[in-house]
């Protein structure tokens, strides 16, 4: 069972702004807090954007068994996402729980540490102020021919002879220096408007093995 410590800090920002906050709560970890390499923290918001996550404070329990599940990581870097629920912000934090050991399969598992969550000001700007947008002249979908391809799971995939025939596609016709690969993840968008994001698909890096004969055969 985690045991939290929480210090809230509010300092006022006057002239159109709303307060800023900053939360610091301490845990203690065992091994039945982490799940799949990482320890889990559900934090509530004051609002729906994405708040600076930083990491203190850590100390380990030295030289313990990588579980098959987890990998090596710096607890430092925690990853970050915000949602909803019944109106209300939160932000889900996740902390890599194994730190580089004494050799492989060697790690030193997270005892303790303090995450410190701190939101922005948020102005006070009226909504129906205008909005600058950075969204293209022209998408990338405007030229060559697409295909949509489905990624279940996070990973590498190789698109080969068998893959393009099966898709109904002549290999035989396909300049294999031609291809690209456009996409963005696939992760739910965020309900905020202002929340930055892509203007247009992003491409993706790829790499080409065809033989140096720019034939896509077996």
């Amino acid at each position: 069972m985690r045991n939290r410590i929480s210090t809230l800090f509010v300092s006022a920002i006057l002239f159109g702004f709303q307060a800023a906050t900053a939360q610091t709560t301490t845990y203690n970890v065992s091994a039945q807090d982490i799940e799949r390499g990482y320890v889990t923290e559900k934090i509530s918001l004051g609002q729906f954007a994405i708040p600076e996550v930083s990491i203190s404070g850590i100390t380990y329990t030295p030289n313990v068994a990588l579980p098959v599940d987890a990998k090596i990581a710096d607890p430092a870097k925690p990853l970050v996402q915000i949602g909803m629920y019944r109106k209300k912000p939160f932000a889900v934090v996740r902390i890599p729980a194994y730190a580089a050991g004494q050799g492989s399969g060697i790690a030193n598992r997270v005892g303790t540490f303090s995450i410190t969550i701190k939101e922005q000001p948020q102005s006070m700007t009226p909504k129906s102020a205008a909005r600058t947008t950075n969204d293209p002249a022209t998408s990338v979908l405007a030229k060559g021919t697409w295909y949509k391809i489905a990624v279940p799971a996070t990973g590498f995939y190789k698109i080969d002879y068998n893959f393009l025939t099966a898709a109904g596609l002549n290999p035989a016709n396909i300049n294999p220096a031609n291809i690209r690969v456009f996409g963005n993840g696939g992760n739910m968008l965020s309900e905020d408007n202002a929340a930055p994001r892509a203007a247009d698909l992003l491409e993706n890096a790829i790499w080409v093995n065809d033989n140096g004969d720019n034939v896509f055969d077996n």
